[in-house]
C-alpha cells in the first residue's frame, strides 16, 4: 500500500469535502449543501461531476441512488470518487442514505436526515463520514432556501461540525441560479456558485460551477457536472 505524503492530506481533505456524497434532487449533484428531498418514488438518478481543484489536484464523481416504492421517503445510493493530486491518485467508495422526515408544506420547512462515508478499498478505512440534517423552505415561488447543520469525520482529524447555507433562484423556464457557502466552523469556510440547466422533461440536468475551497489552501475551484433521472 502506497503511504500518502502529509503534504497531500490537505488537498485531499479538501476534495473529499467539497463533494461530500449526498444525493438529492433539487440540490445534489455537485452542489455542496444538500436539500430535504428525495427522488421521486420508484425513479433512480445518476449524479456525475468532474471537479479542478487547482494545483493539479482534480476529482471525478460518480453517486447513482434510488428511492423505492415500498419507501418513498427514504433515498439509498452510494458514490465512487477518483481523486487526484500530484503525485497521488486514488478511488474513494462508500454508501449514502437520506431520509424525509416532514415533508414541507406550503411555506413550511421541509426537513430530512442524510448520512454517507467515504472508504478507501485499498486500506479499509474510512476517509470521511457525514451525518446531516437538510432544511428546505421556499420564502418565494422561484427562491428556495436550503440549510445543513450535522457532524463529519475526516481520517486523521477526527470528527467536527458541519454547516451550509445554499439559495436557489429560478431564473427562467429550465434556468436555475446557485449561491452556496459550506464547510466546518474551525476552517475558512468553501464558497460556490453556478448556473444549473434543466432539460428532457426534467431527467437531465448540466451544472457549470466555480468557487473557492474550504480550508487553508482556499484554491479555486470549477465544476462540470450532470444529473440523468430514470
Amino acid at each position: 500500500m502506497r503511504i500518502i505524503e502529509p503534504r497531500l492530506l490537505p488537498g485531499l481533505a479538501a476534495a473529499s469535502l467539497i463533494a461530500m456524497p449526498l444525493p438529492a434532487l433539487a440540490a445534489g449533484g455537485a452542489h455542496g449543501v444538500d436539500d430535504a428531498a428525495v427522488e421521486t418514488p420508484g425513479a433512480c438518478h445518476l449524479e456525475s461531476w468532474v471537479s479542478d481543484l487547482g494545483h493539479g489536484e482534480r476529482l471525478v464523481n460518480f453517486s447513482p441512488a434510488c428511492t423505492p416504492g415500498a419507501l418513498p421517503t427514504v433515498e439509498i445510493g452510494g458514490t465512487a470518487q477518483r481523486v487526484g493530486t500530484p503525485g497521488e491518485r486514488r478511488w474513494l467508495t462508500g454508501p449514502a442514505v437520506k431520509w424525509t422526515l416532514h415533508e414541507g408544506i406550503g411555506r413550511s420547512p421541509a426537513v430530512g436526515l442524510a448520512g454517507s462515508a467515504l472508504i478507501d478499498p485499498g486500506s479499509g478505512h474510512i476517509d470521511s463520514a457525514a451525518l446531516l440534517v437538510p432544511m428546505t423552505f421556499r420564502p418565494a415561488d422561484t427562491i428556495t432556501v436550503n440549510l445543513n447543520a450535522g457532524v463529519g469525520h475526516s481520517r486523521g482529524e477526527g470528527a467536527h461540525p458541519l454547516y451550509g447555507a445554499q439559495v436557489d433562484i429560478a431564473a427562467a423556464k429550465g434556468i436555475a441560479l446557485m449561491a452556496e457557502i459550506f464547510g466546518r466552523p474551525d476552517q475558512r469556510p468553501a464558497l460556490q456558485a453556478g448556473v444549473r440547466w434543466t432539460f428532457d422533461r426534467e431527467r437531465i440536468d448540466l451544472d457549470l460551477l466555480a468557487g473557492r475551497q474550504g480550508g487553508a489552501a482556499g484554491n479555486g475551484s470549477v465544476t462540470l457536472g450532470f444529473t440523468i433521472r430514470r
